[in-house]
């Protein structure tokens, strides 16, 4: 039972990813003609905003990515 809950989160997790990248492309052609450093940041900031919305994510680790490794 407990190999099939976390196939399944598994599964949740690489669709919400997926999902994610996907909607975080369609913002990307949307704003291609902006210079590198804004749409990179765009990128990143679409990619995780969705990531947490669909809480995939949670804000605990969103703030840990903010830490050094140290």
């Amino acid at each position: 039972a407990f190999k099939k809950i976390v196939r399944l989160q598994e599964k949740r997790f690489i669709a919400d990813a997926v999902v994610a990248a996907l909607l975080m492309t369609a913002a990307l052609w949307f704003l291609r003609d902006l210079n590198l450093f804004m749409i990179v940041f765009a990128g990143v900031f679409v990619y995780f905003s969705v990531l947490f919305l669909f809480k995939t994510i949670s804000v605990k680790e969103l703030l840990s990515l903010r830490k050094s490794p140290n």
